[in-house]
């Protein structure tokens, strides 16, 4: 499993989405982590935030995304395109609380669709989610604890190459 720059895997990650957008979930957990499962292949990502602007990360692909497990049941994650008239109902029925949940749900059963199809001149917004929020995703399986170390030990030498002063402060 080669460990890439978290640049090159999101690259990766969005085009495998625009190939095959159905089937994906997405999550990150407040360690650094965001785990990315497709239909037909998974990435697993670790960050760290250098700045309010900036972050580092290094991530790795899995063939086999099956082997990771699955996110529980949740809508397919990815980005669905609604007219200006049906983003206007959307933002109306969440300022009011009345039917919010009643029109994101009908929204969510969209299929999503690839970044290309959610431009043009019918398009009003673009509903992206959903994203998940996981306590720790190291501790989805004993694999993820393991690379996680593996990560964290790739994105710590990152930053001490790119930062060397300020990784010589915390040495």
């Amino acid at each position: 499993m080669e460990i890439l720059q978290a640049e090159d895997v999101i690259m990766e990650i969005l085009e495998s989405y625009n190939r095959k957008p159905v089937g994906w979930q997405i999550a990150s957990d407040f360690r650094g982590n965001m785990l990315a499962l497709g239909p037909d292949v998974g990435y697993r990502l670790k960050f760290m935030i250098i700045s309010p602007s900036e972050r580092i990360g290094a991530g790795v692909r899995f063939d086999d995304p099956v082997d990771v497990g699955r996110l529980g049941r949740s809508p397919p994650c990815g980005f669905r395109p609604l007219s200006a008239e049906v983003a206007k109902e959307a933002i109306a029925a969440i300022a009011s609380g009345g039917a919010a949940q009643q029109v994101m749900e009908r929204l969510m059963r969209a299929e999503p669709v690839r970044l290309q199809d959610c431009q043009g001149e019918d398009v009003g917004a673009v509903l992206s989610g959903p994203f998940m929020s996981h306590p720790d995703l190291r501790m989805i399986s004993p694999k993820q604890s393991d690379l996680d170390a593996k990560l964290a030990a790739e994105v710590e030498k990152i930053f001490m190459r790119k930062y060397p002063m300020r990784a010589s402060m915390f040495g």
